[in-house]
């Protein structure tokens, strides 16, 4: 595996594992063992990886876990069940599988209907789940098969972006199809040399390489990932070393590589510990490394607040990242004494500027220590109002694995006297924690026959937000608390908050105007995961011509973005020609989208 900076592509960093192994078929499966296994690593500058000398040496940690046999079993050439050591590190189970994925050829069941064809696509399992494979194979005249498979991990039913904890791979449109953007492309590619036919073969040769470019830090710097795996035979001879399969053997069905989750925690004391990625990992070592001197710290948060005479931004940021992923390993007794260190003991003149480091540090790490430490620091009254709420703020946008004891850890904090005395902070920790409940772990229902499950079921819900609450049961409430309790709803976004904001918007519930205008600006928000529902609040404000014409011009603003069905949209387009608001007309008219710019879906 090598990393390279596309810039400058002649320097090279990563490691290679070589070894041998043994391949032994059996009447139910087929064996394997690796032996003698070495680990040679290389960081170099300007020379080719061919021209460059590995130095191997034996790793015994490497050896003592990979040497455990493991085995497949194929049908046709596809792998139909692996059997790997239960006990096995995850690192030690997805290099085998990485392993077994070159032995699986679909060369016969991929074309069956038609054997003779060169070129096919087949779906077929591999460390990236089910993909879309391009088969390419020629056969010649002496004996020998060449095959080549490539697979756009893209059309996976997997994506990789499991191996970037809390990150989504992204993609912008810009103005349609030719201008859309990929931050992140992924590509594999095996080839094969073959020996007798494609019915009946051995695998002379096999050497695969995947490609990911990466570009985690928003507007930084791109890197590529080269993960490279191959496979020469050596000699064939009848079996003279044991592959027996230990006893804890696990059968599974899958070659998709599999990554450390926390979840779901539900004891806020569990939150201390490291996640599972770091323990997993071996990570915790990492924390040696962290002895920043305060005059680093203080120039990191000059940079960050975008100071004009700061001449080496590019160094202060890659410090702040680099002190942020080292953070990010430690557990919560390790982050005590790091703030003790260099918070509580820094210089007074220095301080306030440092503990703001500090406090930006713990939101970008995001892990669930991060979280508990910092949520005490509020508790405490060790941070001022700004910190909390920029924490808050931070936080939730940078936690890693959403779990029921973080979403509570969060919302219980806000009912601290301290929090509860500053309405920014309040709401700050409320939005924070909605934002948590309402994640890629919230299932949410979409009729009303079901229940709202993960991270956003009822009962963890109901330690930040009451769905029953109407507009007469917040009369004479501070502003703020409306506001942000509807912002809430539309941060969540289950049918319950939609509901919920239903009574703010309609007219018959009598809240007051400005209200209304923040429920339909949150039902917007909420549009995404329930557009039915958010059409069926928004249309009948839209289409009540005795409506305010800013009501009616927000609920538009809802209708359009639940993407309606073409009949609507041709209804909506016909009625503003007759429509007594001119403001209004004016308003549909020229937002209303040209065909070429919405996608629309013709009514069944």
């Amino acid at each position: 595996m090598r990393i390279e900076n596309p810039e400058h592509p002649l320097t090279k960093l990563g490691f290679n594992i070589q070894s041998q192994l043994i391949v032994q078929p059996t009447p139910d499966n087929t064996h394997f063992k690796i032996l003698n296994c070495k680990v040679a690593t290389f960081n170099f500058d300007n020379m080719s990886l061919c021209d460059y000398e590995m130095n191997y040496v034996t790793n015994d940690l490497l050896s003592g876990v990979l040497e455990h046999p493991f085995a497949a079993k194929f049908d046709e050439g596809k792998i139909e069940e692996v059997d790997l050591g239960k006990s096995e590190p995850l690192w030690s189970r997805n290099l085998k599988k990485g392993i077994l994925s070159l032995f699986q050829l679909d060369l016969v069941k991929g074309r069956h209907e038609h054997p003779d064809t060169v070129q096919y696509h087949v779906t077929e399992d591999g460390l990236q789940g089910h993909c879309d494979t391009l088969y390419i194979v020629h056969e010649d005249d002496h004996g020998s098969v060449n095959v080549t498979k490539m697979r756009d991990l893209e059309k996976c039913d997997r994506k990789f972006d499991d191996a970037f904890l809390g990150r989504k791979k992204g993609k912008v449109c810009v103005k349609g199809g030719a201008d859309k953007t990929h931050p992140i492309s992924a590509t594999t590619e095996t080839k094969y040399a073959l020996k007798g036919t494609a019915q009946k073969y051995v695998i002379d040769h096999a050497w695969a390489t995947s490609t990911q470019l990466f570009k985690p830090h928003g507007d930084g710097k791109e890197f590529a990932i080269f993960v490279g795996r191959a496979i020469h035979l050596r000699e064939e001879h009848d079996p003279t070393i044991g592959t027996d399969l230990p006893g804890d053997v696990e059968k599974g069905h899958s070659l998709a590589q599999e990554f450390p989750v926390t979840g779901d925690l539900k004891n806020s004391d569990d939150l201390k510990h490291a996640n599972k990625i770091v323990t997993e990992f071996g990570s915790l070592s990492f924390c040696r490394n962290f002895h920043p001197r305060p005059g680093q710290a203080s120039a990191a948060r000059v940079h960050r607040r975008g100071h004009q005479g700061d001449r080496q931004p590019s160094r202060r940021s890659l410090l702040f990242i680099l002190l942020s992923q080292t953070l990010m390993t430690f557990n919560y007794e390790q982050i005590n004494d790091v703030y003790h260190s260099h918070v509580t003991n820094a210089a007074e003149d220095m301080k306030k500027s440092i503990r703001e480091v500090f406090i930006d540090l713990l939101a970008a790490a995001g892990m669930n220590p991060h979280l508990a430490f910092g949520v005490n620091l509020i508790q405490q009254n060790e941070i001022s109002p700004e910190e909390a709420d920029r924490f808050y703020t931070k936080i939730s946008l940078n936690f890693k694995e959403v779990s029921t004891a973080a979403v509570k850890e969060i919302s219980d904090s806000c009912q601290l006297e301290v929090v509860k005395s500053h309405p920014e902070v309040r709401t700050a920790c409320k939005l924070a924690a909605s934002f948590l409940a309402s994640g890629q772990e919230c299932i949410r229902a979409h009729n009303d026959d079901e229940e709202d499950s993960g991270s956003c079921s009822p009962d963890i819900v109901a330690h930040l937000f009451n769905y029953s609450v109407t507009p007469s049961d917040v009369v004479g409430e501070p502003e703020y608390k409306n506001t942000m309790f509807i912002r809430v709803a539309g941060n969540l976004a289950t049918r319950r908050a939609l509901l919920y904001l239903k009574r703010f918007i309609w007219p018959q519930w009598h809240a007051a105007e400005h209200k209304r205008m923040v429920a339909l600006w949150a039902l917007k928000q909420a549009a995404e995961h329930q557009p039915e529902l958010a059409r069926s609040i928004a249309l009948p404000v839209f289409e009540n011509t005795s409506e305010p014409s800013e009501v009616r011009i927000a609920a538009f603003q809802v209708i359009m973005g639940t993407k309606p069905d073409l009949y609507l949209l041709r209804h909506i387009a016909t009625e503003a020609i007759n429509d007594p608001s001119d403001q209004v007309a004016s308003f549909n008219l020229k937002h209303f989208p040209l065909p070429g710019e919405v996608r629309v879906s013709m009514p069944r």
